[in-house]
């Protein structure tokens, strides 16, 4: 038997109070589809259902309600504007067997646990994406489905163990209680915001149940009005949870919501987590004299706050398994604001760093001073690629001149060369056979003297003897522009030249185990001049 109704066009039809529908489908003991297509309001529906929850769930006096049901569809999409639903949330009809058709021949009376706990977990999903669209999705639904599957709702902990801070408080209770000791899964949603009350709460949650957190998730509300906005999240970390380690956090994320966020200068905190697997730190990083080793680490994440490389030598040391990290450090143009000398003294000297699982590491607007002293101690990693983007403002931040001190810790380990121009951008880079490779971009870098072509400060740099060991050149020019100018290094389209013949051949003399050279010009461009400058070279 299959009951399915719609609303209609002219309005539409209130559901009975809820001892109504209960007797009504008490006397449906075969129903196995129940459709309700446009109903503006079912939690009558679900109140029938719902209405012994404390109570047990089979007994004589309150039989289990539709025992054969095998298909409930709720669809009250007119009502909802799809406007205020994420893309993931516009499924519209919520059929609690969609995912499992091929048991739909099977009573919820009769369905194994584990198909049923797999259906309870799709509801509870479901509910968290919608619970703050409609009152459709109240907290009582997850509970009021049928007996059968509530049942093993109520059992299954693990459907219970995302919980938001910024839920109402019975809200999150109910979930705190049902999940029973399992690992939990917090976020903060903007929870730690201007009132005190609020941060206290946070504060005074996760110190409760540190020991048993396995993910976490905190953000602070863009409408905290402070000069410093990280500061209220720092004192919660210092004052509350940075001295207590957490057992069982594997992940872990500190962030903003917002984009115009007052940069930070090296705003760190503490936190011990020896299990953590992620890390994901925005307009903050931790404070080096405070690190406790985080040997299951593979993922690390930094971005908007300026740093150095008394900072991120320490982490990295501290995280041997690391595979990916990517450090967004926003100092363009801003380098001399921050104390690179404010940690010295302070941290124990590391002399070796060994990363020998690192797969792609990207430091993004770091002073070149600063990588230097990074590439000093890393050890070579083969099938790891590195990207730094450098930064330079001093009278001695010659390109020609930093590339063969930056290079001269790593090339041993590598035999190409290459070099890349895109628009006013270059890059410079290292690389092997084996796969690993080490790229340094320059963007507005400022250079003493006269501004020079960047395949110009190429070869000035190979003429230094920093890569006699290589055997592959390529070079490559990736602009679409027209070529306007006449000379050697125009720079009015932006696109890339060769030097001259003499330096080409300086530069050529210092690299004596080449047996490879390309060249790839921009296209629309005559070759004319590239290859004379390359053919000329003696």
């Amino acid at each position: 038997m299959a009951f399915d109704t719609t609303c209609q066009a002219n309005g539409p039809a209130l559901l009975p109070a809820p001892s109504i529908i209960a007797s009504g489908l008490r006397g449906l003991p075969n129903l196995l589809i129940l459709r309700l297509m446009g109903w503006p309001d079912i939690d009558d529906l679900f109140l029938a259902f719902d209405s012994r929850v404390t109570s047990s769930f089979e007994s004589d006096e309150h039989p289990i309600l539709c025992p054969s049901l095998i298909e409930l569809v709720l669809d009250n999409s007119y009502f909802i504007d799809d406007s205020l639903i994420a893309p993931d949330e516009t499924d519209s009809t919520l059929s609690l067997l969609s995912r499992r058709k091929h048991n739909l021949e099977v009573p919820f009376g009769r369905l194994p646990d584990d198909v049923l706990r797999e259906i309870a977990c799709h509801y509870v999903d479901l509910w968290r994406g919608m619970e703050r669209l409609s009152k459709s999705f109240d907290w009582r639904n997850i509970l009021a489905v049928n007996c059968r599957l509530r049942s093993v709702l109520i059992e299954t902990p693990i459907l219970w163990t995302t919980i938001g801070l910024d839920w109402l408080p019975e809200i999150r209770d109910l979930f705190h209680s049902r999940a029973k000791g399992f690992p939990l899964h917090i976020r903060t949603d903007e929870y730690v915001g201007p009132k005190e009350h609020q941060r206290q709460s946070a504060g005074d949650f996760i110190c409760q149940n540190i020991d048993v957190i396995s993910s976490l998730v905190v953000s602070w509300h863009p409408a905290i009005e402070t000069d410093d906005p990280v500061m209220l999240l720092r004192q919660l970390f210092s004052e509350r949870i940075g001295n207590t380690p957490f057992p069982q956090l594997k992940h872990a994320s500190f962030f903003h919501e917002v984009d115009d966020v007052v940069m930070t200068f090296g705003t760190t905190i503490t936190i011990h987590a020896p299990q953590l697997e992620s890390l994901v730190l925005d307009t903050m990083v931790l404070n080096p004299t405070t690190l406790s080793p985080f040997p299951r680490l593979t993922s690390i994440k930094i971005r908007e706050v300026m740093t150095c490389a008394d900072e991120v030598i320490p982490l990295l040391a501290a995280c041997p398994a690391l595979q990916f990290c990517s450090i967004d450090t926003d100092a363009d143009g801003a380098c001399e604001f921050i104390d690179v000398k404010r940690w010295r003294n302070k941290i124990p000297k590391i002399t070796t760093l060994e990363l020998p699982a690192l797969k792609a590491l990207s430091i993004e607007a770091l002073d070149w001073r600063e990588v230097n002293r990074i590439f000093r101690i890393l050890q070579h990693s083969p099938k790891a690629n590195m990207t730094f983007q450098i930064t330079g403002e001093g009278e001695d931040d010659n390109i020609a001149h930093v590339i063969p001190r930056l290079f001269k810790h790593q090339i041993t380990h590598y035999n190409q060369i290459f070099m890349a121009h895109t628009w006013c951008k270059s890059k410079y880079g290292l690389c092997s056979t084996e796969g690993g490779s080490i790229a340094l971009g320059f963007e507005q870098f400022e250079t003493s003297g006269e501004e020079r072509d960047p395949f110009d400060l190429l070869f000035s740099a190979l003429s230094s003897g920093f890569a006699n060991n290589i055997s592959c050149l390529h070079l490559h020019n990736a602009n679409l522009n027209e070529f306007e100018g006449d000379g050697y290094g125009d720079k009015r389209s932006g696109v890339a030249l060769l030097p001259m013949p003499s330096i080409i051949a300086s530069g050529l003399r210092s690299l004596p185990t080449v047996t490879s050279i390309s060249h790839a010009p921009p296209l629309r461009r005559p070759l004319a001049a590239s290859l004379n400058a390359l053919f000329l070279a003696r």
